[in-house]
């Protein structure tokens, strides 16, 4: 199924429901709802397995790029022999691994928090509806406010792609005699 299909089906969904209720329909949609309960169940626990692998992925390369970045920056006063061009090349990847790092930190962190932030409106929804008797909200979903997180990721991840360019480039272009290291 692609995004387009789905896209379609919700708006046929919701035009039904906004403008076309039937109780046709609405009988139909109450014999459906112990299934389509158990959709939404599976639904909910796959998309929290998949936000969890996710954040896990994410996590680990995040550290590798912390371990790129303290090679890269350890190695710079060993390595003597570095051209001007060589050196403000190397200080780039070094800046774009920091941001790369930075950019992922902030992600794993809204995504900790908008996972805090369901759990929260689900305890709200939770009191609300034995306190009062009705729903608070329609739908209890994580906000997206800050979509600059969303942006962080795909921008983390090129950083990182940038950093391993610039460094394999930087190897590859390394002039290193191999003699000295067979003759000991």
């Amino acid at each position: 199924m692609s995004k387009q299909e789905l896209k379609a089906l919700e708006k046929r969904f919701n035009h039904i429901i906004d403008y076309e209720m039937s109780p046709e329909f609405y009988n139909h949609y109450l014999q459906l709802k112990p299934h389509l309960d158990d959709l939404e169940r599976s639904m909910a626990e796959r998309n929290s397995l998949l936000k969890e692998k996710d954040y896990e992925w994410l996590k680990w390369l995040v550290a590798i790029a912390a371990g790129v970045f303290s090679v890269i920056v350890t190695q710079i006063p060993k390595i003597s022999f570095l051209q001007a061009d060589q050196l403000i090349l190397l200080k780039i990847a070094i800046s774009v691994n920091a941001l790369g790092i930075v950019l992922g930190a902030i992600y794993l962190y809204t995504d900790v928090r908008h996972a805090k932030d369901l759990v929260r409106k689900l305890q709200i929804q939770r009191y609300y509806l034995l306190l009062e008797g009705k729903n608070k909200y329609n739908n209890v979903v994580s906000s997206d406010r800050l979509r600059f997180a969303e942006l962080c990721k795909p921008f983390s991840l090129i950083c990182f792609l940038i950093v391993i360019c610039i460094w394999v480039w930087f190897v590859w272009q390394m002039q290193i005699d191999p003699l000295p290291l067979v003759v000991k």
